[in-house]
């Protein structure tokens, strides 16, 4: 036979009342971890538009002597590089 006993929860009740009571935000560890999975999506991002400009650098040195106007280059990188990198 099982006795239940209320006496810890309602200490950790207490506790958790009693930082509210003090200031403390009962989220507060949920909303850092997602700052942080933010942060680190953003810092994904800013890789892949660091290599889609290395890429471009890369391109244009490669086809530099191909195409003679900076538009044709231009039209090339919108028409079909940039959509296949953005997906």
């Amino acid at each position: 036979m099982y006795l239940f006993r209320l006496d810890k929860p309602r200490t950790l009740f207490g506790k958790y009342c009693a930082s509210g009571e003090a200031g403390g935000d009962p989220c507060g560890d949920k909303l850092a971890e997602w700052q942080q999975i933010l942060v680190q999506r953003r810092q994904e991002a800013d890789r892949e538009r660091l290599d889609v400009e290395r890429m471009w650098k890369k391109y244009t040195q490669l086809v530099t002597s191909q195409l003679r106007i900076r538009s044709e280059k231009e039209r090339v990188l919108r028409n079909y590089i940039l959509p296949t990198v953005d997906g």
